[in-house]
């Protein structure tokens, strides 16, 4: 199995994201700069939020569940406005041949079913595993998944672009696999990417494929 991540791996979502947020934080008088991008290290758009409100906002939390659910109506409304990284398509085709493949993700489903539809990855795809899913984390849907699939501790793949994906990918007894995503690592967050220990490292999804169908192919 190579279950991936799905924002800044299979679609380059960054700038739109950043533009919807940053809407959705000025409509309470806030707002998302450079420097709290640098600064911050949270998984998704409700984390985001959590950590730009106030904590003496009044409301607080109506307002967080408010804008989360502005943010993610917003991004799963024009799937057409993220593109698919680079050669993800014919990647994930050639992965299909040796791998069972998955999307666990942080961001919302439908979000997440909406881009990967818009962009042919979804016939790809045995599960997507979202937000809407209710597990722990990361690292408790991957360990799902592999029992689910009858997979072995250590014998499934990870693809994530970030320090807490390679965590998550070895928490849940996978092998933790980065590829370049320039949000990650013109932010950055190479030396804590580096410092988590990702078993493979590639410059695309285009070289993640080639490797893994070639040790899929001599296994």
């Amino acid at each position: 199995m190579i279950a991936f991540d799905l924002d800044g791996v299979l679609i380059d979502s960054a700038e739109r994201y950043g533009e919807v947020m940053q809407a959705a934080l000025c409509s309470v008088g806030l707002a998302l700069t450079a420097e709290v991008v640098r600064a911050r290290r949270v998984a998704h758009v409700g984390q985001w939020l959590e950590a730009l409100i106030p904590l003496d906002l009044v409301g607080r939390a109506e307002v967080r569940e408010g804008l989360t659910a502005q943010v993610r109506a917003v991004m799963a409304a024009a799937p057409a406005e993220m593109a698919a990284a680079p050669a993800a398509e014919a990647a994930l085709a050639e992965l299909a041949a040796h791998h069972e493949l998955c999307v666990v993700t942080n961001s919302c489903g439908a979000y997440a079913r909406a881009v990967l539809e818009h962009h042919r990855l979804a016939r790809f795809l045995r599960r997507i595993v979202s937000a809407d899913d209710g597990f722990a984390g990361k690292d408790a849907a991957l360990r799902e998944l592999a029992a689910s699939l009858q997979i072995a501790r250590g014998r499934f793949y990870y693809v994530g672009d970030t320090a807490r994906d390679v965590e998550d990918a070895h928490a849940g007894g996978g092998l933790a696999v980065i590829v370049y995503a320039p949000i990650s690592w013109d932010f950055g967050r190479l030396d804590d990417i580096l410092a988590s220990r990702p078993d493979i490292i590639a410059d695309s999804l285009e070289e993640l494929a080639t490797d893994l169908s070639r040790r899929a192919r001599c296994a």
